[in-house]
């Protein structure tokens, strides 16, 4: 693994440097006339501050999935279904209304990675135990397409928040 600092980047312009930050470029690329940083230096303050965008739709894309989830049936009885909004399907609701809040507000406010990511797992989580709660009824009766996207998106809400966007593919 190559060591953070500035070097030229495959496919960038010959003469330019990228700054590489041990895992991924980050920033702009700058001219070779400019100053060069020594090796180990950090990059631009704005480099690499905030959320990745792929992780923020990511993260909105799976609170959206919990709130169809929600909506949709979690139980299943002969022909008859009750939606998860005639339970706790709103507390899921609520929280994936927060969760993807949490990370919308992402786009704006870079420098609140952790909070934001941190916000976002602890939805994830009580959506979690909210379906797990509620597993022994439902499976009883029988369990409908609902209450298994709602268990399928808080675990997914719950990783994308413990592990952001850390194993995302570099976009520079």
């Amino acid at each position: 693994m190559t060591a953070p600092g500035w070097y030229h980047a495959t496919g960038d312009p010959e003469g330019t440097q990228r700054y590489w930050d041990g895992n991924q470029w980050v920033g702009e690329p700058r001219t070779a006339t400019q100053p060069a940083a020594p090796v180990g230096d950090a990059p631009p303050a704005e480099a690499g501050a905030g959320l990745d965008k792929r992780w923020i739709f990511a993260a909105i894309g799976a609170a959206v999935l919990a709130i169809i989830g929600a909506l949709g049936p979690w139980v299943t009885f002969f022909g008859i279904s009750a939606a998860g909004t005639d339970g706790d399907g709103t507390l899921v609701i609520v929280l994936a209304v927060i969760a993807g809040g949490a990370a919308a507000f992402g786009l704006s406010q870079p420098g609140r990675k952790k909070a934001i990511q941190i916000a976002y797992a602890v939805c994830g989580a009580l959506v979690v135990l909210i379906v797990l709660v509620n597993i022994g009824d439902v499976t009883d009766v029988g369990a409908g397409w609902g209450f298994w996207l709602d268990l399928v998106a808080g675990v997914v809400m719950t990783a994308l928040g413990a592990v952001g966007d850390r194993l995302l593919p570099s976009s520079n």
